[in-house]
């Protein structure tokens, strides 16, 4: 929750039944106390989705229900669909198939990876249909990934993508379940996030699809601003002496324009600096966040 606060402008969640604001947040932060204006800021950006939206998900889930699972075969052992006839019910056979894998089940029919796998493409489901109200992104969990990547298959062979670069920037930094609340909270109001995902965008589109490909290609791209960086900073003692004679040269009355120039060139600099690098900083910054881990997991 910590990495998508930061890396999304805002969050929206589930509020199916009774909703409690107060208990909400307090299960979130686990007993950590924010000032006001840092708990105004948490709760600006996490909002419950019936506040965005019209879809009734209540009504949506009870549709749902009474929903039969396939069964065919000489002993009705089969439990896929065995022609799929739209993307749910591709999604479900690939999902099934990847459950059988994870728990060894051979083919053999088991009403709690059904279930499991009815979760996914409910969730897929019910997030296409917000999209037609309201245009977000879903934070899946792999199950979910799974379902909308076999529903885009179903429509398309071409299966190639740009990886997700939500899921670049979380493999990029350290698990963040131990940093404290307020932390987070103060480096999404200082930072510029919005560079940090151009430039994970551009890497994700340049990997063909391979998330490790993205991931090696984003450590180069921090190698080359830490030469840059370095770069920029080598001494040159000659032409700071230099400067400092030109820009101080006495009886110009007024403003000296030497210095004036030097002062311009040097704001340049500094601009351009923030425009070219700032993403690394931020980046820099998330990493060196108190109680990060070492985890790759976020």
């Amino acid at each position: 929750m910590k990495l998508c606060f930061l890396w999304y402008d805002e969050i929206l969640f589930e509020d199916i039944g009774t909703y409690d604001e107060s208990r909400w947040f307090s299960n979130l932060l686990l007993g950590e106390e924010l000032p006001k204006k840092l708990l105004h800021d948490l709760t600006d950006l996490i909002v419950p989705l019936r506040s965005r939206t019209n879809v009734d998900m209540k009504e949506y889930y009870e549709k749902q229900l009474g929903r039969g699972y396939p069964r065919w075969g000489k002993s009705w052992e089969q439990y896929t669909y065995p022609e799929p006839e739209n993307a749910e019910q591709y999604a479900h056979n690939a999902l099934l198939k990847k459950i059988e894998a994870e728990w060894g089940l051979d083919g053999l029919s088991d009403e709690h990876a059904e279930g499991r796998a009815r979760v996914a493409t409910d969730a897929v489901n019910l997030w296409q249909v917000i999209n037609t109200d309201l245009p977000c992104m879903l934070q899946a969990n792999d199950d979910e990934k799974l379902a909308m990547s076999s529903a885009t298959s179903f429509y398309s062979s071409n299966q190639s993508s740009a990886p997700d670069t939500f899921e670049l920037f979380s493999l990029s930094v350290p698990e963040m379940k131990a940093v404290p609340w307020s932390e987070v909270i103060n480096l999404k109001r200082e930072g510029k996030f919005d560079q940090l995902r151009n430039r994970l965008k551009e890497v994700s589109q340049s990997s063909n699809g391979d998330i490790n490909a993205a991931r090696s290609e984003l450590i180069k791209h921090e190698q080359r601003a830490t030469e840059e960086i370095i770069e920029k900073y080598r001494p040159n003692v000659k032409k700071v002496v230099a400067e400092s004679l030109w820009a101080n040269i006495p009886n110009i009355p007024f403003l000296n324009p030497v210095g004036a120039y030097f002062g311009a060139r040097d704001i340049k600099l500094e601009r351009d600096k923030a425009s070219n690098l700032n993403w690394f900083y931020l980046l820099r910054d998330i990493r060196q966040l108190p109680e990060c881990s070492e985890s790759d997991e976020a």
